[in-house]
């Protein structure tokens, strides 16, 4: 029988709290200031910060939930299976994920296994995340997003007016809404009169819903981009139910986008060409899709294979994120700097082109209106006033808090919790 001890580490109390708090300290001070800000921890959020990661950005995932994962870690009707329409296989088959061909273009995958696999794709590119955190405000500066305010996501599950925190300022140079239904950053900006309320999503319709997600993925606002299911609850188009391929793509596309944006050369994914609004020719064969070209890039970027037309991505103005030894000027006035992974490099003096206002029927983006707008409009809503809701009495079958004692209580079992004389 061995004698010695397993462990060889003393590993007392303090030295393992000491070690947990000074990773953590360091660890989310690096996340203070990120290039890219990802709201929501779901199937589409992860796969635009995984494609974005993997590139070399600063990327910053939030997820106001314990866990990761969104709703993609139990499928349809908690069968433990979830159905991939073709093309988004091909993502689950870079990460090495088994697949099983069902028909009629679906592919089966176990949610688990997937969404764990790209957890874990996300952690080795270089990702960070914050769960238990969630967005109570937006920074909003020079018509805009500069940036979030988060806070601990458990405060806001206590009792009204027991827990009195500030929250903190989080700066990226672009901000990601992947938070499905709620569309939560378009809802916050909506009630700064910045943009119209969302319509959120209409009734069920796989094969529509899943085109017009991936199709109308894109910058909503100035550097806030909107993928997954805040496409639909945005836009207005149907809701995709258990099919989980569009999220994919839609975190694919918007990371394509802002690599664009951000003129980051790319490495080219299975999945780069996406159906476009006008027709194009069948199907026959295999294309070849290449990436815009990115200034002052000097490896020319392999062509993917991919089917259907190819969507090219309209060409960005050349802008600087707020990172130490940078500022973000006013559209108009010149820059200069060249985005790197460790911040910005002076280089030539670009011009950056001002950005005209835009309405939703001219253009992808809706009117944005810095000011407050009391009276309203069709295009900008006032916003609703806040009235308290009215207290309801106290239910007798729910748990309440006797004042006396300042105790839970449920009924008639008061009495085992009445104050001693």
């Amino acid at each position: 029988m061995a004698t010695g001890k397993f462990f060889q580490s003393e590993g007392r109390e303090a030295d393992v709290t000491r070690a947990i708090t000074r990773a953590w300290a360091d660890h989310f001070d690096q996340m203070i200031q990120s290039e890219v800000l990802v709201v929501g921890a779901g199937p589409s959020g992860l796969c635009c910060a995984y494609n974005l990661a993997r590139q070399g950005l600063k990327v910053v995932v939030i997820e106001q939930c314990n866990h990761l994962g969104g709703g993609f870690w139990n499928g349809g009707y908690m069968s433990n299976k979830a159905a991939i329409r073709k093309p988004a296989d091909r993502i689950l088959e870079e990460l090495r994920i088994p697949l099983q061909d069902a028909g009629s273009g679906i592919i089966l995958c176990d949610p688990p296994h997937a969404t764990a696999a790209l957890i874990a794709a996300c952690y080795a590119a270089g990702a960070k995340f914050l769960n238990l955190t969630v967005v109570r405000d937006v920074v909003w500066r020079e018509n805009r997003l500069e940036g979030l305010v988060v806070n601990y996501a458990p405060i806001y599950s206590m009792p009204q007016g027991t827990a009195h925190v500030d929250p903190i300022p989080l700066e990226a140079h672009i901000v990601v809404d992947a938070t499905g239904h709620d569309a939560a950053v378009v809802n916050l900006l909506a009630k700064r009169n910045i943009c119209a309320k969302p319509p959120g999503n209409g009734a069920m319709w796989i094969e529509e819903s899943e085109e017009e997600v991936v199709k109308r993925t894109g910058e909503y606002l100035p550097n806030l981009w909107i993928c997954g299911l805040s496409v639909a609850a945005v836009h207005g188009t149907p809701r995709m139910g258990p099919a989980f391929g569009g999220m994919l793509l839609s975190g694919q596309r918007a990371a394509e986008q802002i690599l664009v944006k951000l003129r980051r050369p790319a490495t080219p994914t299975a999945t780069q060409a996406y159906k476009t609004a006008t027709p194009g020719p069948a199907a026959a064969g295999v294309v070849q899709v290449k990436l815009p070209p990115v200034a002052g890039t000097l490896t020319p970027i392999a062509p993917t294979k991919s089917f259907g037309a190819v969507a090219t991505l309209p060409p960005a103005p050349v802008t600087t994120g707020r990172f130490p030894g940078a500022t973000i000027p006013a559209p108009g006035t010149p820059v200069s700097g060249t985005r790197t992974p460790s911040g910005m490099q002076p280089a030539v003096t670009a011009q950056v082109p001002a950005k005209p206002a835009q309405t939703p029927s001219s253009g992808n983006l809706p009117a944005v209106n810095s000011g407050q707008n009391p009276a309203g409009s069709p295009s900008n809503p006032p916003s609703p006033p806040v009235n308290p809701p009215p207290v309801a009495p106290p239910d007798p079958g729910i748990p309440t808090v006797n004042p006396e004692t300042n105790r839970w209580m449920r009924g008639s079992t008061s009495r085992f919790f009445k104050k001693k004389p």
